[in-house]
């Protein structure tokens, strides 16, 4: 209700956070996993309910359910009442089209490439970086099975900590496996993340049913090799089912990439996968935005009041 209240004062409304408020606006945006976890008919419900077996998936329903219920309710008619409906990615998209009826645009979220490029031709180290959120959905008790297979590599972990829980079982892992090559590091700052980007040589992602999966872009940009599971967003919009980078279905198929990758072609893709990450850039996002509001409303004049309101 407040949200349409103050729709009234813009010329144009987008809501980034569709799938979490459901308001409808001019241009909807879902980029999130949310909507797609409470419902049973996704790959990201059922990879939710192997996250979180038992009485604390359990636990995630009855927090949930309720707002899944106002959310079925709502969401029709907020699609409905926005101009143009987009997706984060063609995986999310796939899935909004299978949920509720509605073919979404595509346009990927912007990605600062600048902050972490770093030349394909310059040396790289046998480093493997996987970053992100320390939460039970990002998959990263698959590293230290996949460091055992790769004892020339160091592995590295890097992120925020939502969840202490979630480094404490991934330090015991770690000490019950006797393994020395793999490095947890919480809450690094930009210089120290951009220095680690630098020197791993291939960025290891480990979320199956990532929506996007922007830091596989930034490692991208910092010519890493993704290496991401044959699923979500990262294998179907990012490396484009392969062609930019490598898909694994397990820790063995993981491992076995890493170390059957020689030079040359080591080489050439890190270059393909540099250029790749540069279509993701911020650059690119406004242009996109910009091209649907022209669209919508006809070119910019700048005698007409044009206000984005989020």
């Amino acid at each position: 209700m407040e949200f349409r209240k103050i729709s009234r004062e813009f010329d144009v409304t987008i809501n980034t956070q569709g799938d979490l408020v459901p308001a409808a606006a001019d241009i909807l945006y879902l980029q999130g996993e949310s909507m797609f976890t409470m419902h049973r008919r996704s790959d990201v419900h059922d990879s939710w309910i192997r996250t979180y077996p038992g009485w604390r998936y359990a636990l995630y329903r009855a927090y949930f359910t309720p707002y899944a219920w106002y959310l079925d309710r709502v969401m029709p008619s907020c699609l409905q009442d926005s101009s143009v409906v987009l997706a984060n990615s063609s995986y999310s998209a796939t899935i909004v089209e299978k949920q509720m009826g509605v073919k979404a645009d595509v346009i990927h979220p912007p990605v600062d490439t600048a902050k972490f490029s770093y030349p394909p031709e310059a040396p790289k180290e046998k480093v493997v970086i996987s970053v992100g959120r320390f939460s039970a959905e990002k998959g990263y008790e698959i590293i230290p099975r996949i460091a055992r297979l790769c004892r020339a590599y160091e592995f590295v972990i890097a992120g925020t900590v939502t969840s202490r829980a979630v480094v404490d079982k991934l330090e015991r892992e770690i000490s019950s496996s006797g393994l020395s090559n793999v490095r947890i590091m919480m809450n690094v700052p930009v210089g120290r993340l951009r220095s680690l980007y630098a020197q791993a040589q291939f960025y290891l992602h480990t979320h199956p049913t990532e929506p996007f999966g922007m830091t596989v872009v930034e490692g991208m940009s910092a010519s890493c090799i993704p290496l991401v599971p044959k699923s979500g967003g990262p294998w179907y919009d990012i490396t484009g089912r392969g062609k930019y980078g490598i898909g694994y279905s397990d820790e063995t198929d993981a491992a076995r990439a890493i170390l059957n990758l020689g030079e040359r072609e080591a080489s050439e893709m890190r270059v393909l996968a540099k250029r790749r990450s540069e279509i993701f850039s911020e650059t690119r996002y406004k242009r996109e935005i910009a091209g649907i509001v022209e669209r919508l409303y006809g070119p910019y004049s700048s005698g007409r009041r044009r206000r984005h309101h989020r």
